[in-house]
């Protein structure tokens, strides 16, 4: 990156975070790209844990794209099967029963 660039950066992640945390979750995507692009991958993943607790659908993929690009595709890998704890952990494995049979299918009565 170019040196006259890094403070221009720093200044817009500020600006942007500051959007974010007023509830603008593009703003707050958009804070998190530039975090990734500067090498700060572990600000980038904590940044998009938060757009998804606000409500971004997409942050749960793209943090599975950072962790693989940061060479950890292991963790990406659990991300996306178990999903985020409430706490912003990765979830732990965990299976769920297949539903009865009967389940969805329309019983009448006789």
């Amino acid at each position: 990156m170019e040196p006259g660039k890094v403070g221009r950066i720093g200044e817009a992640i500020a600006w942007l975070r500051t959007l974010g945390e007023a509830g603008d979750t593009d703003a707050l995507e958009r804070a998190v790209r530039l975090l990734a692009e500067a090498g700060r991958i572990e600000q980038a993943i904590t940044w998009y844990r938060r757009a998804g607790e606000a409500g971004n659908a997409n942050a749960l993929w793209h943090v599975t794209q950072l962790l693989e690009k940061a060479g950890r595709p292991e963790e990406g890998k659990k991300l996306r099967r178990y999903g985020w704890e409430p706490h912003g952990a990765i979830a732990q494995p965990w299976e769920a029963a297949p539903p009865p049979a009967w389940v969805g299918s329309v019983r009448h009565a006789s």
